[in-house]
């Protein structure tokens, strides 16, 4: 607990720390995105090695995945997917390329060539309608522009929130 007036913090174990300026780092997690059906089984986010192990417990079960992000996460995922034989692989981009807000377009152009000669597939410049699903279990992604796209398992990477539900 903080007690702001008398500049200390007092520990769960029961300890109290002064302090003189007192910095609180809430860190984040996985943003998901709010959209019909997202909260169906086989949707993932990854922020911890323990959500990693969950992607990877489906590799021999699943033949089409869906990838919603194409920046560093969704693009790791793609490429481990692919040396893992998982036969669909599809990734999902707002912008144009693959990396474009971090690393420009050039680059990005090369790196969606790269994965795409590995079997990844791309619908970039697209957004996410809403996930479908029968029973409780994601089967197709729906796009904004009403492309449906079969998924036995869809991948978040799409950004962070911070983790802002400490008050003082």
């Amino acid at each position: 607990q903080v007690n702001v007036k008398a500049k200390t913090v007092e520990l769960s174990t029961g300890e109290i720390l002064s302090f003189e300026k007192l910095l609180i780092a809430t860190g984040g997690h996985a943003r998901r995105l709010r959209c019909e059906g997202h909260m169906l089984r086989n949707i993932y986010t990854l922020r911890v090695a323990e959500d990693a192990g969950r992607v990877h417990a489906l590799i021999g079960t699943v033949t089409h995945v869906v990838i919603v992000g194409s920046s560093f996460i969704g693009m790791e995922v793609a490429s481990v997917l692919k040396l893992r034989k998982v036969p669909n692989v599809l990734v999902v981009g707002m912008e144009q390329v693959p990396f474009e807000r971090v690393l420009g377009k050039e680059v990005g152009t090369f790196l969606q060539h790269l994965a795409e000669s590995k079997g990844v597939e791309f619908r970039m410049g697209a957004t996410v309608k809403r996930f479908l699903g029968n029973g409780d279990v994601v089967t197709g992604v729906e796009l904004v522009s009403g492309e449906i796209l079969p998924a036995d398992c869809v991948v978040l990477g799409v950004g962070i929130e911070l983790s802002s539900s400490f008050v003082v």
